[in-house]
């Protein structure tokens, strides 16, 4: 059994290095920015999305917690207050807790709380090359709604 427990401070400042390295890492792998670029990009995109770190409105932003101990994050938000539909930026079990559902529950718990806050679905996206992560979302009743396809030449 996990639980999800609101970032304070401390444990935004390490979320938020950890989720630029991971995302500049996953966007390189994808072939969206070069090694160069990856990290500086990364960097902005998060700050746009969190100018006010872990009190932005409209963001919440978890610790998965089990048994006491952090075992990962998970980070959920609208990208259109207009619209009822939330959106799961980052969700990460920490490689030495992997394979526990831990990952799944997290995705249930994020999923009745942005159901009580009035959200009506849920949204995400998932690097292809994310074959563990797809399987996981797949099982919980996710369907690919858009497909972004690359040829090299």
């Amino acid at each position: 059994m996990i639980s999800l427990k609101p970032f304070d401070r401390t444990t935004f400042d390490s979320f938020f290095e950890n989720v630029i390295e991971l995302y500049a890492m996953e966007s390189i792998s994808a072939g969206r920015w070069d090694t160069e670029e990856a990290l500086r990009e990364s960097r902005k995109a998060n700050e746009e999305l969190l100018p006010n770190k872990e009190n932005t409105e409209g963001h919440y932003l978890y610790q998965v917690v089990a048994n006491e101990k952090p075992v990962g994050y998970i980070w959920a938000g609208s990208i259109d207050p207009k619209k009822k539909e939330a959106f799961i930026f980052a969700l990460e079990i920490y490689e030495e807790e992997r394979g526990k559902g831990y990952g799944k529950e997290a995705m249930n718990l994020i999923a009745e709380k942005m159901k009580g806050i009035g959200f009506s679905s849920i949204r995400l996206h998932v690097f292809e090359h994310s074959k563990i992560a797809i399987s996981l979302y797949e099982k919980l009743g996710y369907a690919t709604v858009s497909r972004l396809m690359r040829k090299e030449l």
